[in-house]
């Protein structure tokens, strides 16, 4: 199970990076995600663990863009096509195998999504002001 909720506005306006607008809970528990993790010491200072008495309990926030690939491995279903977020796989409890394919097939989406933004943005650029991203010798996109 997944619970979540969307942030809220202050003074009418949404965006503008103030915490009280980007952090919002996110609260997962069932199949496929680790159990909760006691710790000693967290790596937040923060006054939510205390008043929400979870101070002892391990911490792992992720980005609002994880949501989507996390939520679609987790069911099975292809990631969101047009998604930036990294597969949080620290969250998950499953086989190596699930976790490695989960992140190569991640990985593919969002290069595929780099292939069609280079493509629209040379053929939206005059030619010699077009420089293509040279991943370096090791890389070769044309073979991904």
């Amino acid at each position: 199970m997944i619970l979540t909720s969307d942030s809220f506005l202050i003074l009418g306006s949404h965006g503008a990076g103030h915490p009280l607008e980007t952090c919002t809970p996110f609260i997962t528990w069932g199949a496929g995600i680790k159990f909760p993790q006691k710790v000693s010491a967290q790596k937040f200072d923060d006054s939510y663990l205390q008043e929400w008495k979870l101070e002892n309990w391990k911490r792992q926030d992720i980005n609002q863009a994880e949501f989507a690939p996390l939520m679609a491995a987790l069911i099975g279903v292809p990631f969101p096509l047009n998604s930036v977020g990294i597969i949080p796989v620290d969250m998950l409890n499953t086989s190596d195998l699930f976790k490695a394919g989960s992140m190569f097939t991640n990985a593919v989406q969002i290069l595929e999504q780099f292939k069609v933004k280079m493509t629209q943005k040379k053929e939206a650029t005059l030619s010699f002001l077009f420089t293509p991203f040279n991943p370096g010798a090791d890389c070769d996109l044309a073979l991904l």
